[in-house]
């Protein structure tokens, strides 16, 4: 019996301490957008990514793990939205960071293809990170119609 304690009781410590894993959750893009527009932002640049095999394809039924609005990414882990804004920022990478929740992530676009017929948006695979204080995971995504 006393071990059955000492089992809860570190469980509690472990749920208290806020350890956060890096198993990223489906997020729809109006959760992500209305986190966004209650600040009293408008978004002009959105990239949805959708969990990707090893080749870059959406995974069957793939529902989105991380949406990009303007410069702030969002992420949901253990159940939470995770609002991450952009640090560093190049043609083909990005950097994010939410210094509350000590998390970190970034990604780099592999390819880009699909072009909207002005140019102003296109389909990507993309080579997603995140960093918890615990670890850091990779994931292929597919940036599904990126840009405006």
């Amino acid at each position: 019996m006393k071990s059955f304690w000492m089992l809860l009781l570190l469980l509690c410590i472990h749920a208290q301490t806020g350890c956060a894993s890096t198993k990223l959750d489906n997020l729809t893009y109006e959760e992500a957008v209305e986190i966004y527009r209650a600040a009293s932002h408008f978004e002009n640049y959105r990239c949805i990514h959708l969990a990707a095999d090893d080749n870059y394809q959406p995974i069957k039924a793939a529902k989105p793990i991380a949406i990009e609005i303007d410069e702030v990414l969002y992420l949901k882990i253990d159940g939470r939205v995770h609002e991450l804004t952009r640090t560093t920022v190049s043609e083909t990478e990005a950097s994010y960071v939410n210094s509350t929740d000590k998390l970190e992530a970034g990604y780099s676009i592999v390819r880009r293809f699909n072009y909207s017929e002005y140019g102003e948006s296109d389909d990507r695979h993309v080579n997603l990170w995140v960093k918890t204080p615990d670890k850091k995971k990779a994931f292929k995504t597919f940036g599904d119609r990126c840009g405006l």
